[in-house]
């Protein structure tokens, strides 16, 4: 892999799933922090056989990168665990990050360590997959106070992680966000059950926040029983 650097390169958007790309792949990619004038980064390394081992040098060239802004990074069925959430954390001036990790094996650990990234100063809005990744009961209360800190824009994906009512209750705390006005939660495929939902109907509680919370196959018996609240959307 072979990237010229560029005094006037701005925006740059590359697509690489499905190649074959290891670690001295990825590690070329340390090139990027070369490009003083790059705002907006869209980079697919999805479906590759990377590893924990080169994300630190991934991550470094991205939080060096001069002026960088925007981030989408779609790193999907990657083998990444823990490690790898640890370094992708440290993404600090950044304003809007897309970071897509679904289909790995972060588990607890990573979502506890990849929660650090919402402590960015200047991140207004995050988008982050962490859906297939064996989190387990009790793994994202961390995650969930990081973000109503400052965030502005919230969603997560957290499809299929095995997650309970007590991952509800940790979620419904984002109601008291000082900062967030618009979020969006994918439950999909867990086991919230009635006794979740009902915990996670205190996200409409906050009247300058708009939420939405998608329920599919959470055993959730009947929404009508829910407290009514008009900033709350459910999706069944």
């Amino acid at each position: 892999m072979h990237l010229a650097t560029s005094s006037l390169l701005e925006n740059l958007h590359m697509s690489l799933p499905y190649n074959q790309i290891g670690e001295l792949g990825v590690k070329a990619l340390h090139v990027l922090r070369h490009f003083p004038c790059l705002h907006t980064l869209d980079l697919n390394l999805s479906a590759n056989k990377i590893g924990d081992l080169p994300i630190p040098t991934l991550a470094y060239a991205l939080h060096t990168a001069p002026n960088l802004l925007s981030l989408r990074l779609s790193m999907s069925f990657c083998n990444l665990g823990p490690d790898a959430a640890h370094a992708l954390a440290d993404l600090s001036e950044l304003r809007r990050l897309v970071l897509d990790l679904s289909h790995n094996r972060l588990g607890a650990v990573g979502a506890m360590a990849i929660s650090l990234v919402c402590d960015a100063p200047h991140l207004s809005s995050l988008d982050l997959s962490l859906a297939a990744n064996g989190l387990g009961k009790g793994s994202i209360w961390q995650l969930a106070r990081h973000a109503g800190l400052g965030l502005h824009r919230l969603r997560l994906d957290l499809t299929g992680n095995y997650l309970h009512s007590k991952d509800a209750a940790s979620l419904a705390i984002l109601a008291d966000s000082p900062t967030l006005s618009r979020l969006e939660i994918n439950l999909s495929c867990n086991n919230i059950g009635q006794d979740g939902a009902e915990r996670l109907a205190y996200l409409g509680s906050n009247p300058r926040m708009d939420s939405k919370i998608a329920l599919v196959f959470n055993d959730v018996s009947d929404l009508s029983t829910l407290p009514t609240m008009p900033h709350a959307h459910f999706v069944m």
